[in-house]
């Protein structure tokens, strides 16, 4: 199975464009599902990627955050 990497996390991935990874299986329809499942926890990977690359934006500096 191959998962390209979204261009936007490329440098994150080690400039890699595709992920691929054997399902591990000849049976076709077993296939389908094991793609389907890795393919949803690729896509919930990218977004977990994307969200950690993004810092929340604070509007003011408090002593708390600074210590």
């Amino acid at each position: 199975m191959r998962i390209l990497i979204p261009l936007d996390l490329k440098a994150s991935y080690e400039g890699k464009t595709k992920i691929t990874k054997s399902l591990g299986t000849s049976d076709l329809r077993e296939a389908h599902v094991l793609g389907t499942q890795t393919r949803a926890n690729a896509l919930q990977g990218f977004e977990d990627k994307r969200r950690s690359l993004r810092p929340q934006v604070v509007s003011h500096i408090t002593k708390e955050i600074t210590e």
